[in-house]
């Protein structure tokens, strides 16, 4: 027997902000990498493997413009979340 249980959260506006910073900058990492596959594909490179994407994300959060990145928490996404 499965028994599911409803919770509601009332995050404080502090938690609202980190929330949304999480959620933005998971969105945005998923789809700098989806348009990096995409252009590779276009240019019939090889697809990126997660390590490669992995140490990609290091080398662009060193970057001064995406060094936002680092305000947020590193394990917002990880390979095993897919399952």
């Amino acid at each position: 027997m499965l028994i599911a249980h409803c919770y509601r959260v009332y995050p404080t506006n502090v938690q609202q902000q980190t929330l949304r910073r999480q959620f933005g900058s998971v969105r945005f990492v998923y789809n700098y990498f989806l348009a990096l596959q995409q252009q590779r594909y276009e240019d019939k490179k090889k697809h990126l493997s997660f390590f490669d994407m992995c140490r990609e994300l290091v080398e662009l959060k060193r970057n001064d413009d995406y060094s936002w990145l680092y305000l947020t928490y590193a394990q917002s996404c990880t390979k095993d979340s897919k399952t």
